[in-house]
């Protein structure tokens, strides 16, 4: 499947409350496999991962994913703030957080300009 198709696919079964189910992590796990250099999958293993677990050993995969996005385009201002929310909401670590979104500031100063 295309990236897109797994996009729709977990839009398809992902609930509009409550627990997400395991179906659609195993899915992004897929679509990763299927297309590695896709940055949306990568950003949305993040989201998943975050949504889904409730150990924080596992919640370092979430930022894994949003770097790995990063890797891939190292100018998406989305995942830098992501990943400062990350830090924000998560962890919460100011400094590292505030370091994240002054990064996403200055691409979007850059973008201006």
């Amino acid at each position: 499947m295309s990236e897109e198709d797994y996009i729709d696919q977990i839009r398809s079964i992902f609930p509009d409350e409550g627990d997400v189910p395991y179906e659609v992590i195993e899915l992004i796990e897929e679509g990763i496999v299927e297309n590695p250099s896709s940055e949306r999958l990568w950003v949305l293993r993040g989201h998943l991962i975050v949504l889904c677990t409730k150990d924080s050993n596992d919640i370092t995969d979430a930022l894994l994913s949003y770097k790995r996005a990063l890797k891939i385009n190292p100018l998406n201002v989305q995942t830098y703030e992501d990943i400062g929310y990350y830090y924000e909401e998560l962890l919460g670590d100011e400094v590292e957080a505030g370091m994240w979104f002054a990064k996403a500031d200055q691409l979007k100063y850059s973008y201006r300009n």
